[in-house]
Parts: C-alpha cells; sequence; structure tokens
C-alpha cells in the first residue's frame, strides 16, 4: 500500500481544518473523509480517526508545504472542501486568503476547480438515445447487470487517467447518463432536478472525493489507484440505488437510500478488486490511448458517446 508522503499529510490535515473551519465536522463530511482515506499507509502512530479528532493551527501547517507543486495541489484539495456546498463561510473564506498569501496561489486558479465541483449540478439529460425500456422482470435485471457493469469499467478506466481533475470532469457526466439509461430500463423519464438531488443527497461527485484525487496526485502511484477504485465502487453503488429507485416509480425517498448507497459501495469496492487486474492490464496497455481520447473529449473534439464506444473497443 503506498505510503504518504509528509507534504501529503500536512495536506489532508489542512482539509481537516477546512471541514471544521464552521465550528463543525458534519456527518456526512467525518464519513466521506473517512472512506476516502481509507487504504493509505499512515504513519504507525496515526490513524484516520485520530487524524479527523485532531487540533491543528492552519497557519504552521501551510508554513511546512515548500514545494510549489504541492502547494498548489493542497490549496485545490482544500478549496475543494470549502466549496462542496456552493457557499463560503467566513472563516472558510479566511483559511483560503491565508492560504493564497502564503503560497502566492492567484484566484484565477480557482476556475477549473470550480468547474469540476459544478459538474454534477449540469445533470440535463444527455444527447443520444437511452436505453431501452423492459417490462420483463427477469430481462430487465440481466440488462441492469450489463449495463451497470459496463459504466463501472468505464468509470474506472477513466478514474486512473493521472491527470489533474480531467478524470473528475468526465466520471460524473458518465454517472449521470448512466442514472438516465436506468431511468429508461425501467420505462420511467426523469429530469435534472431529481438526477440533482440523488447526487447531492448521497455524496456522489464531492468536494471531499475532488480533494482527495488533487491529494493522492503527491503520492505516486496512489492516484491512480485512488481514481479508479472510487469511482468504479461510486458507480456501482449509484447504480444500485438507481435501480431500486426507479423500481419503487420514484417512491422512496433520496435520504433513505443513504445507508444502502454506503452499503453498495462497500460491496462495489469488493467487485473492483476481483476486476483489478483486467483494470490495471487495460490501464497499462492503452495509457496513452487513454489520456489523448480525455483530452479530445475535454476539448470538445469528441462526443461523450464517441469516448465512451472507443473505450468499449479497448477492453
Amino acid at each position: 500500500m503506498p505510503v504518504m508522503s509528509e507534504e501529503c499529510l500536512v495536506g489532508v490535515r489542512l482539509m481537516i481544518c477546512m471541514a471544521k473551519a464552521d465550528g463543525v465536522m458534519h456527518p456526512d463530511e467525518r464519513y466521506n473523509l473517512e472512506d476516502e482515506l481509507a487504504g493509505l499507509t499512515l504513519p504507525e502512530e496515526l490513524s484516520v480517526e485520530k487524524l479527523l479528532d485532531e487540533t491543528n493551527d492552519p497557519r504552521s501547517l501551510a508554513l511546512q508545504v515548500k514545494s510549489p507543486e504541492a502547494r498548489d495541489y493542497i490549496y485545490a484539495s482544500v478549496f475543494s472542501i470549502a466549496y462542496c456546498d456552493r457557499h463560503l463561510h467566513e472563516a472558510e473564506q479566511r483559511l483560503l486568503e491565508m492560504l493564497r498569501v502564503l503560497w502566492n496561489i492567484k484566484r484565477d486558479d480557482e476556475k477549473d476547480l470550480i468547474a469540476a465541483l459544478d459538474i454534477g449540478k449540469r445533470a440535463e439529460q444527455p444527447m443520444g438515445p437511452l436505453h431501452e425500456a423492459c417490462s420483463d422482470e427477469k430481462k430487465r435485471e440481466e440488462q441492469f447487470k450489463a449495463l451497470s457493469f459496463r459504466y463501472c469499467v468505464l468509470a474506472g478506466l477513466t478514474g486512473a487517467i493521472p491527470v489533474p481533475l480531467v478524470p473528475d470532469l468526465m466520471v460524473i457526466p458518465m454517472q449521470v447518463k448512466m442514472v438516465y439509461d436506468i431511468a429508461s430500463l425501467f420505462g420511467m423519464k426523469t429530469d435534472k432536478k431529481t438526477v440533482q438531488l440523488m447526487f447531492e443527497t448521497l455524496g456522489v461527485g464531492t468536494g471531499v472525493r475532488i480533494g482527495i484525487s488533487m491529494l493522492s496526485k503527491l503520492v505516486p502511484g496512489w492516484g491512480s489507484v485512488v481514481g479508479a477504485a472510487s469511482s468504479y465502487a461510486t458507480t456501482f453503488a449509484l447504480a444500485k440505488v438507481a435501480q431500486a429507485f426507479f423500481k419503487s416509480e420514484g417512491r422512496i425517498s433520496m435520504e433513505s437510500l443513504k445507508p444502502m448507497f454506503r452499503e453498495q459501495k462497500e460491496q462495489g469496492k469488493a467487485e473492483y478488486q476481483k476486476q483489478r487486474a483486467a483494470l490495471d492490464e487495460a490501464q497499462r496497455a492503452h495509457s496513452g490511448k487513454l489520456q489523448q481520447l480525455a483530452f479530445d473529449l475535454s476539448s470538445g473534439k469528441i462526443t461523450p458517446a464517441e469516448y465512451e464506444k472507443r473505450i468499449d473497443d479497448m477492453k
């Protein structure tokens, strides 16, 4: 398991300081931090629980970070935590301003981060055809398994791309399309408001996820592992929740599905491990092509449907 560097550990502590900046760490924030930090090797005297319960001085921590690269990644991770509710509290603004001054970071650098954090808000129905409805329960279950597995693999391969922010900008739209496809499979129509509520309630595309993704770039080998595993497991759990929601014809409250999402995310991690060897091999064999496809998609040279088809052809 990858070992956390000193600067990465400082980054985690600064993220925790930001999570507590408004006076309290909310249960969902704590859960997301615990979940995203799982699997990382900490110094022997530390655990994730101890880290979350520490009290640290943000300025003293910031002064320990010397490399410009680490400062950029850590600032991005801390900003992601602050912006997760799309509103910056006064204490959060002060912490960000302190980091900008100490590390000579320009506010313009936040634009790409905001784009990544806001992408889940743009949950319009994707262009192109959706999955055909199926009334036969047995066939529908088989089609659901094939559909969700395909999206898990797409998300896992994309999440492993070792380019900051690019995976986050691409995986979330895939997950949005998957939810629309699952609704269509059940013969239901859904809308932007419903998909947004699902993502926000379940914490899909959270600032914690993107923040940890940025920090992981400071640990060789951790970034791709974290990105692939988290993207696969989250997609797996989201598919299961969407299946339950649309099977009930939307009668289940989103809030009541949170325990199911967390349980299924653990199952998704186990499923990822079963597929990891094949995914790692595909990543190694097609690393250059995947990065080029990512840039082509993000620059508008190819459509999301073309991106998905080309990845399908690689597997």
